[in-house]
């Protein structure tokens, strides 16, 4: 049988159909009814020929106007067109379409062969138009174009430098980097020279080139700052932060400090400007002592006046997560709630709050920031955003939200071509399975984060690697692995790798030392940590206060046991601990599991309760089991049998769900109103009962009262 070949069918058309036929396949989707509702009332006619020959099909009624019947169509004949033919079907398109000037102007510079300034300023006018209605992507290749068209070479770099900065929110970091070495090719401008180093340091910055991504960024920076442009100079700074927090290197962020230093003192004018040497000097004057992180004695005023550009806020979180705490928190009060807040602010805030824990402002930052990209391409923002929004996300106990939210990072990191967000996600998802009790998918997931890459350059991936290797050693009861892979999350002087990630193993890593016998090493590594993060957050301090409490319920020396009796109560002791459940519910185990041992079974049982039930909740496959355990040697039968990380699986009813929409049945089947699920979810008790009105029918329940039955089955629940 011979294969359907749509050009042979034109062919043998009329031209008008033709015609009509080549303008169609010219169209976006978008143009498609605006063209059609542009012709005449006779020319509708010459479809007639089009449908009867199995090409197209119009249905004036329907969400899509016009149907190609073989998807493929289109592009073939567009392809086998003459330009000519082209050119007039633009054209059609372009006088189609004059309530769209974004649209309009496409159409005619695909119908334009060479520059021509009209066409060029009219792509650029309607880039705006374009970003607004399909995306950044669609804005960058209108300006890409209006470059293209243009014969004057300081404005066709300038054009292509605009493109850049929205092919940047896109998120393509190939893209990015040609359109930079464009407009550095055409121009001699100093600033459109750093404009053009701005790319190719942002693309920099999202491979495991740091170092290079630092340098050229922070070189930006200051020439940026001298020359008096402060917002070149701080969008250069950004992404230079991300790129020393993936490296984690000691010296990446003492080159950070010492560029912010600079460029704070030229935009100031607290001091004479730099000279030469120092301001062009590719390494920002290596010799210049530099602190390691913000300290109230450096005297920056980067968040003078009105607390600065909200970059400043990331930064400082960024390069002083433990000490920048308080000024943070200052910066988001003032801020007020994110709902008020531009989308660069939101994007810059929420990054921040999630460095120094204000967890829930981070997700209702970073969910606000997404939600109004909803229906726009922002890939190169996006990616970035979700996997940040995912880790807060997994903090506040959210777990199946942030899974979806680090596969959204997975999936735009690798369409993007972003190495480090996909790596970052990989790891990220590899600590939520470890968590799970899904120790293949953690072990599987941390080695596809972890090929082809060096741990010591990247040291942010390797430590997010190690803590999910480390927690599923761990729950596996294989504590010589677990010590062995934790271990690393240290250097060879007992600091940590990564000066805010490793934080977050600490407790995991004692816990090993004191499982496998290492009491000094494990009181060593709970005293480096108190040092290094006991004046951080509300959760740092829990976790410093419960790895201390571990070291001392291991003691055998007078007087520990009342010391670990007194850090339990610390760690506990903050009403803030629920925000983070895991962790706090990991607090009440050990704590619970310890007065149990000291033969205070009554004090136990409360704390064992409480942790049993959250890791139910959570999904907590491996710290239920032993929850459920330690409750039933103090005496306490569990309600419920703990859940392995199948659990959910189990009930069938749910799979047809969405994430979100799961965890709104779980949390209703379990008692909680409407108001409490948002409170958990962070979503509006309007949205919750939307879902559950939602999924009723879907689950073939008409009350809350049933939802129980359908996620735990009375059969099961009897066992």
């Amino acid at each position: 049988m011979a294969s359907f070949d749509p050009c042979a069918v034109v062919a043998g058309l009329s031209e008008a159909t033709q015609h009509l036929l080549l303008a169609a396949a010219a169209a976006a989707p978008e143009d498609v009814p605006l063209f059609l509702g542009s012709l005449p009332h006779d020319a509708l006619t010459e479809w007639g020929p089009a449908e009867d020959s199995g090409l197209v099909r119009l249905d004036g009624a329907g969400p899509q106007p016009l149907l190609w019947l073989d998807p493929g169509t289109p592009r073939a004949l567009y392809d086998a067109a003459r330009f000519v033919d082209r050119q007039r079907a633009h054209l059609s398109l372009a006088d189609a379409l004059a309530a769209r000037p974004d649209r309009r102007a496409w159409h005619l510079a695909a119908a334009t062969l060479g520059p021509d300034e009209e066409v060029a300023a009219a792509l650029e006018d309607g880039a705006d138009a374009a970003r607004v209605h399909t995306g950044w992507a669609a804005a960058a290749r209108m300006l890409e174009r209006s470059a293209e068209l243009t014969a004057d070479p300081g404005v066709a770099a300038r054009r292509y430098l605009l493109a850049m900065r929205a092919a940047i929110y896109a998120g393509d970091s190939t893209w990015v980097g040609r359109l930079g070495a464009r407009a550095g090719d055409l121009t001699d401008d100093p600033a459109h020279a750093l404009e053009a180093a701005l790319a190719s340091g942002w693309a920099l910055a999202r491979t495991d080139r740091h170092a290079e991504a630092i340098t050229m960024l922070t070189t930006v920076a200051v020439r940026a700052a001298d020359g008096g442009n402060s917002d070149l100079a701080w969008s250069a700074l950004a992404p230079a932060a991300v790129a020393a927090y993936y490296s984690g290197r000691p010296e990446h962020f003492e080159q950070m400090v010492v560029a912010l230093e600079v460029m704070d003192r030229q935009l100031n004018g607290s001091r004479p400007q730099p000279g030469a040497d120092e301001a062009d000097s590719p390494v920002l004057a290596p010799a210049m002592a530099a602190p390691s992180a913000f300290a109230p004695d450096h005297g920056l005023t980067l968040l003078d006046e009105e607390f600065g550009p909200p970059h400043a806020t990331w930064l400082i979180a960024a390069l002083d997560p433990v000490g920048s705490v308080k000024q943070v928190e200052a910066v988001l009060a003032a801020r007020g709630h994110p709902a008020g807040l531009d989308q660069v602010t939101l994007n810059q805030l929420g990054g921040a709050a999630w460095t120094v824990d204000q967890t829930r402002y981070a997700v209702t930052a970073l969910r606000t920031f997404l939600d109004r990209q909803e229906h726009t391409s922002l890939g190169g923002v996006n990616a970035l955003v979700s996997n940040t929004l995912g880790t807060a996300l997994r903090d506040c106990g959210a777990w199946d939200a942030a899974g979806a939210a680090y596969g959204d990072a997975l999936r735009i990191g690798a369409e993007t071509g972003a190495e480090m967000i996909r790596r970052t996600a990989e790891a990220d998802l590899a600590m939520l399975a470890a968590m799970r009790g899904d120790p293949d998918q953690a072990r599987s997931l941390a080695a596809q984060a972890l090929a082809g890459l060096d741990p010591d350059v990247s040291r942010a991936v390797a430590v997010a690697t190690r803590r999910a290797l480390g927690l599923t050693a761990l729950a596996d009861g294989d504590h010589e692995r677990a010590h062995d892979v934790l271990r690393l999350i240290l250097d060879d002087s007992g600091r940590p790798v990564h000066p805010h990630l490793s934080l977050y193993g600490m407790v995991d890593l004692v816990t090993a030392c004191v499982r496998t016998g290492r009491y000094a090493e494990g009181q060593e590594a709970a005293a480096t940590f108190r040092q290094v993060a006991g004046h951080g957050s509300v959760r740092l301090r829990a976790l410093v206060e419960h790895a201390a409490a571990l070291v001392a319920a291991a003691g055998d020396a007078p007087g520990d046991q009342a010391q670990a009796d007194i850090h339990f109560a610390l760690a506990l002791s903050d009403p803030e601990g629920p925000v983070w459940p895991y962790e706090h519910a990991r607090i009440q185990l050990d704590f619970g599991a310890w007065l149990r041992r000291q033969r205070r079974v009554i004090e136990a049982r409360p704390h064992l309760v409480d942790a049993q039930s959250a890791f139910e909740r959570l999904g907590a496959a491996p710290f239920a089991l032993r929850a459920s355990a330690e409750l039933r040697a103090a005496g306490v039968r569990p309600d419920t049998p703990p859940p392995t990380h199948r659990s959910r699986e189990e009930a069938p009813a749910l799979a047809s769900l969405t994430p979100q929409q799961r965890e709104i049945v779980l949390l209703a089947a379990q008692g909680l109103t409407n108001r409490e699920i948002a409170e958990r979810l962070f979503l509006s008790p309007r949205t919750v009962g939307m879902h559950l009105y939602r999924v009723f029918p879907q689950l073939g329940v008409t009350s809350r009262t049933q939802l129980r039955d359908i996620v735990d089955p009375p059969a099961r629940r009897d066992l």
